[in-house]
């Protein structure tokens, strides 16, 4: 399935989806994913945060990445970014763990955030899981778009901003 259809399909009352920006991860000297961020009309940030009522990022893995690796990745960044309290932390790692899935060579990931409400992850076309807590999905979009995530590199290709 194609990515608007996907996204048309999982969404279909939002207007039409577009590509926005696109870019690939780097690790050191390993190339992890390449990722493209769809919305309808341009991501508006607003003090760091994306402002629209909802976006998605697809991720086209280029190698395998463990679950477990992406889930710690992904705390790392979100306590260096977000400052959760301890509770929050634990809760969003036990959330996360249930739907992540392995990464392999050519798999398509879906993020897709519904500002204030939750976020939600698909795997091809098959969902894994949506997660509604609105501060989760705030932290999980600042891994990609707060002006002090990892990789600003990504950062710009995704917003058209290089």
């Amino acid at each position: 399935m194609q990515a608007q259809e996907f996204l048309d399909q999982v969404h279909p009352v939002s207007p039409a989806w577009q590509s926005q920006g696109t870019g690939t991860l780097t690790w050191s000297v390993f190339s992890v994913y390449h990722a493209t961020l769809w919305t309808s009309g341009l991501l508006v940030l607003e003090a760091g945060e994306p402002a629209n009522p909802r976006f998605a990022l697809q991720f086209s893995y280029l190698r395998n990445v463990s679950a477990e690796s992406i889930v710690e990745a992904s705390q790392r960044e979100i306590a260096r970014l977000a400052e959760p309290t301890l509770e929050q932390m634990q809760r969003w790692e036990a959330a996360l763990r249930k739907v992540m899935p392995d990464a392999r060579r050519c798999d398509v990931l879906w993020m897709i955030f519904e500002r204030g409400q939750a976020v939600s992850f698909h795997h091809a076309d098959d969902a894994l899981g949506r997660i509604a807590d609105p501060d989760l999905a705030i932290a999980m979009a600042h891994i990609w778009f707060h002006p002090d995530c990892h990789s600003q590199r990504l950062r710009l290709q995704l917003l058209k901003e290089t």
